[in-house]
């Protein structure tokens, strides 16, 4: 193995080890009693700390105990949102006594807090015929517990209870007796209203009834809103196997290593997931395969899993319905190679699941906007007889009429979302405009520019995860910039390194606080091009007479007219993150869409990302087809735009 290659390959090791490994406690599961992070929020000694009915409880032998015909709420002088207490409770024969949780500071704790959670003598005569809610570990008058695991009187007993949002578990004696959600219950026990129960902040406290019940070892630990998982994974094509769906040269070598890096933030309801692969594209069945692992592996919802690929050439395109129309002709593996996909998602579904254990507090979101100099320049080109084409392509630099001609409409900004616990920084986007390829076609498999501008900026920062995605840039290209040299390669790489160093320095932070998911379904239209309408399709897929390449496109029209046919849309994503709002495209949508993102959202700023589900191929604006756009790789048709605005208005008008 040569001196460069074992370097990448060590690179690529570190890499994998920041997603899987990255720092931070494991999500707690029953039984373990991990105390990382805990504090005692009774001394032992007298009553610091704590307001109320201070008058109703004493201490005795290091122990909190309300007295005998008195009580009330004895509660904290610090609030409280998200946390996980732990205590120990002795109940007396017919002891009655409850947790509040997010007091307000008065009324009762049963319906003016968020809850009481109930502590009483289960078998107490007394008792025997009480409404479920009113037993131990019972959200009171809401939730009923699981009854049987309560200790016999005069023995201590251990309890845990988690508040996440308007979600509560109790945990009894090691056994979970609860795991429900306030914010879904509509009936309450006899009928009475519970005006506190959306309650997001207040103070821990007990609601004492007269008995004498004792407390012991009280704990506290409050936890963060928000709580982030990063991975990465090797998805390096095997050598023979196709780039770019219908490149005529199979991989002969591997450059650098393709990788997929993603994250998955907790908190926000459901987990969201977001992966961005060094492949060409995901298409179709496999982009629903892709989306379903992931959710599964993480507990969510595939419209809450934003995959991207980035569009290297040198890269494969991967269409579950195009290979079956394929398998069906005989060109099984033709276009990728199933089980080496396959496989690829099992170890994805895996490392994800794995990488969830290791969850990561985030308390601020970060955003940076920085300059990339010399990068991007538009396909399109006027002659001067006012002739519009749109043939400046990705390596085109080494004709003075490309090179010459004015950059064109793109966006010069790279766009950076951040992911920090404290002041240190977990993770960075980013995200950029431009077609990520130098040169290609020649077998070489590489992540390009951008991947090897992402790898060299992560070298400087072992302990943050660097992620790139490309932009909305169907009709970007390095073109004006790149002559296809590996000069000229390293060059592009260097800018694009320049301006992701720059953005950690230029980074706004803001509290994490809220993250808002919307997403909307969007209908493109099917290209009314004669040459891709089915029964072409159909005789060309058929004929094997023709190239492979040109039946490889047909088999991918034809997967797309499918799509159309079944009326499945696509899921146009928005993550409003409040400091910056993340939006996914689908396909080759072109830059001026990230334009038209902005005009929808003046006042906070728009990260797109292009390459969602990619079976549309390009996506012009409806400029760009005026102006008579028209390539092999358009199966998007006339009012694109109008359903892409239609989406983007309805994604930020919530």
């Amino acid at each position: 193995m040569s001196l460069a290659r074992l370097s990448l390959v060590i690179i690529c090791a570190v890499i994998l080890g920041v997603g899987i490994t990255h720092v931070g406690h494991a999500q707690q599961q029953e039984p373990n009693l991990d105390e990382s992070g805990f504090r005692p929020l009774f001394n032992g000694k007298d009553l610091e700390g704590w307001q109320g009915a201070v008058d109703g409880y004493f201490v005795e032998n290091g122990e909190l105990v309300c007295k005998q015909g008195s009580g009330g709420v004895l509660f904290t002088t610090e609030e409280f949102a998200d946390f996980e207490a732990r205590l120990e409770f002795l109940l007396p024969p017919g002891g009655n006594n409850g947790l509040a949780l997010r007091y307000p500071g008065q009324g009762r704790a049963s319906v003016d807090a968020m809850c009481e959670i109930q502590i009483l003598d289960d078998e107490a005569e007394k008792y025997k015929a009480l409404d479920p809610r009113q037993y131990t570990g019972a959200v009171y008058g809401m939730i009923a517990p699981q009854r049987g695991h309560l200790q016999p009187v005069g023995q201590w007993n251990e309890m845990r209870v988690r508040v996440v949002g308007p979600k509560i578990s109790v945990h009894l004696n090691g056994h979970t007796i609860l795991d429900g959600d306030v914010s879904k219950v509509t009936e309450f026990k006899d009928n009475q209203a519970h005006p506190g129960k959306d309650r997001t902040q207040g103070y821990f406290g007990f609601a004492g009834h007269d008995d004498p019940v004792r407390f012991r070892n009280i704990r506290i630990k409050p936890l963060p809103k928000f709580e982030l998982c990063s991975f990465s994974l090797d998805v390096t094509i095997p050598i023979g196997h196709r780039c770019m769906g219908i490149l005529p040269q199979k991989s002969k070598s591997v450059t650098d290593p393709l990788l997929a890096h993603g994250f998955a933030l907790f908190g926000a309801e459901k987990p969201i997931a977001i992966v961005a692969v060094d492949w060409c594209e995901i298409r179709n069945g496999s982009y629903d395969l892709w989306r379903d692992t992931i959710a599964k592996a993480l507990g969510t919802t595939r419209e809450r899993v934003l995959v991207s690929s980035l569009h290297q050439h040198d890269a494969p395109v991967v269409d579950h319905d195009a290979a079956r129309l394929l398998d069906e002709v005989g060109l099984t593996n033709e276009l990728f190679d199933a089980e080496f996909h396959a496989d690829v998602l099992r170890r994805l579904s895996e490392t994800i699941r794995v990488s969830a254990t290791r969850r990561i507090p985030v308390t601020h979101f970060g955003y940076a906007e920085t300059k990339v100099v010399d990068v991007a320049s538009n396909r399109r080109m006027v002659e001067p007889n006012g002739k519009v084409h749109f043939s400046r392509g990705s390596s085109s630099g080494k004709e003075a009429i490309f090179k010459q001609a004015p950059a064109g409409l793109i966006d010069e900004k790279l766009r950076t979302l951040s992911f920090w616990n404290g002041d240190q920084c977990l993770l960075e986007y980013h995200a950029y405009a431009t077609h990520p390829m130098s040169y290609y076609g020649r077998g070489e498999v590489t992540s390009d520019f951008v991947g090897l501008a992402r790898q060299r900026r992560q070298r400087d920062r072992l302990d943050t995860l660097q992620i790139y995605a490309s932009g909305c840039s169907g009709d970007v290209t390095a073109g004006k910039y790149n002559d296809g040299t590996p000069q000229a390669r390293e060059e592009l790489t260097q800018k694009i390194y320049d301006a992701m160093k720059g953005a950690t320095a230029a980074t706004h932070r803001v509290a994490a606080e809220h993250v808002a998911f919307h997403t909307a379904p969007l209908n493109i239209p099917y290209s009314s091009d004669q040459s891709l309408q089915k029964e072409t399709l159909l005789r060309e897929l058929q004929d094997s007479t023709l190239p492979t390449e040109k039946r490889i496109l047909a088999a991918m029209g034809l997967a797309s007219i499918g799509r159309v046919e079944r009326k499945q849309a696509i899921d146009f994503p928005c993550l409003d993150f409040g400091i910056a709002k993340l939006m996914l495209f689908p396909g080759e949508s072109f830059v001026g869409y990230q334009f038209i993102a902005q005009e929808y959202s003046p006042n906070v700023p728009v990260i797109p990302v292009g390459y969602g589900e990619c079976w549309t191929g390009y996506i012009p604006t409806d400029a760009a087809f005026g102006d008579g756009f028209n390539e092999s790789w358009l199966w998007a048709g006339e009012g694109s735009e109008s359903a892409i605005r239609e989406a983007i208005k309805e994604v930020t008008s919530r």
